[in-house]
């Protein structure tokens, strides 16, 4: 009888402890602090399969990356946000928004940083409207977190010590230094002053030219990417997406941002002819080939999508930090 109350008792103690492992949230600072560093984070990722990398920065303020459809927007639903503000340049799904009794609030800024204008137009959009609310870019990983870094510093909510370690812990690029300067020289910005301006918040902005072709680029991009994962077969979820399609559409985007930037650098033309030229290759190669997903196909489209990946990484830390 004493054996059966041991084992019951062991049974009892294990399934607590993985009901706390399983139940726990998710923060960003898992890693080992720094000595002398609190090992607490004050920011909490949460587990959120259609919002990435989503985070709560603040009471009734997360930031992450583009809902994912319907799924996405049931979830904030669930959250109970009540506003989303867009800081990237695609236009937001506004009728999908407002199905849930959503608000958008499109405010694109980019990769360079945050000016002191927009900043308090972040932070008074804040203020203003009706939360919890829900910030995001396309990733959530660099300017989504940025804009929720400097409203909050903005509202007073956050120091701008606590933005940079949020950026940190939501994975923002180092290599974008205007976003990381953007944060360290926030300043909370007083509540009569805030009360006393007045701004125009749009559920859509209309993007330029160069920026409208950046997104569908970013877009047609990531369909290579999730295709090269699946060794260049057909994406069970999207069997309307084609792989040498999506490449040709890619190489369309890369001439459109020729035609559309007036201001041309020689590296910047070679960085874009390159991809444009590595995107013509690949769409060549998925067109032609009649053994898409051999293992030698696919390592020669691989190839060309990360040469895809590292000239627009290069062209970024040049033209965009």
């Amino acid at each position: 009888m004493k054996q059966k109350t041991k084992v019951a008792l062991i049974f009892v103690i294990l399934g607590s402890i993985a009901a706390y492992l399983l139940l726990k949230p998710k923060v960003g600072a898992d890693r080992k602090p720094d000595a002398g560093v609190e090992s607490v984070s004050k920011f909490q990722q949460l587990e959120a399969s259609d919002l990435p990398n989503c985070f709560k920065v603040s009471d009734g303020i997360y930031s992450g990356g583009q809902p994912n459809g319907t799924n996405g927007f049931v979830q904030l639903s669930r959250m109970g946000i009540r506003t989303v503000i867009s800081v990237d340049g695609a236009r937001p799904d506004v009728q999908l928004a407002e199905k849930f009794g959503l608000r958008y609030v499109h405010l694109p800024h980019g990769y360079d940083g945050i000016d002191e204008h927009h900043a308090i137009k972040l932070a008074k959009a804040i203020a203003n409207f009706d939360g919890p609310i829900y910030i995001h870019c396309h990733h959530g990983k660099h300017r989504s977190p940025v804009a929720a870094a400097v409203a909050c510093i903005g509202l007073g909510l956050i120091t701008p010590e606590d933005g940079q370690q949020f950026l940190r812990e939501a994975g923002t690029s180092v290599h974008y230094k205007g976003l990381y300067r953007s944060v360290a020289r926030a300043k909370t910005i007083a509540k009569k002053e805030l009360d006393q301006l007045e701004f125009d918040f749009p559920a859509i902005s209309p993007p330029s030219p160069l920026v409208e072709s950046m997104v569908w680029a970013e877009k047609h991009f990531d369909a290579l990417v999730r295709f090269d994962a699946n060794n260049w077969m057909p994406l069970a979820d999207h069997p309307d997406l084609d792989a040498a399609h999506e490449a040709l559409l890619l190489r369309e985007q890369f001439a459109e941002m020729q035609r559309t930037e007036t201001s041309h650098t020689p590296d910047y033309d070679r960085l874009l002819n390159r991809s444009k030229q590595s995107s013509q290759k690949l769409h060549e190669l998925l067109t032609s080939s009649r053994q898409v997903g051999s293992r030698q196909i696919s390592m020669k489209a691989h190839n060309l999508v990360n040469s895809i990946k590292q000239d627009c990484r290069n062209c970024h830390r040049q033209f965009r930090d």
